[in-house]
């Protein structure tokens, strides 16, 4: 904010809560989520993943490197 009087002042949002965000890109750290997420798209992984003891639920088949498992 600023006018001509007092010129440019920084307000300083050290945290900030909202119900809804679009946002094109997002960077973070670390981002954890409370409840679901839902990805539209495909979810890239550049390291390991872990699953909590819900497992891991698929409509297609598992496949990685050497080991492929099909729905046969």
């Amino acid at each position: 904010m600023g006018d001509f009087t007092s010129g440019l002042q920084i307000i300083d949002i050290n945290g900030m809560e909202t119900p809804s965000l679009y946002a094109g890109n997002i960077e973070s750290n670390d981002i954890s989520v409370n409840e679901n997420i839902d990805i539209g798209n495909n979810l890239y992984v550049r390291n390991g993943a872990n699953f909590g003891s819900g497992g891991l639920f698929t409509t297609g088949g598992i496949s990685s490197g050497n080991l492929n498992i099909d729905q046969g």
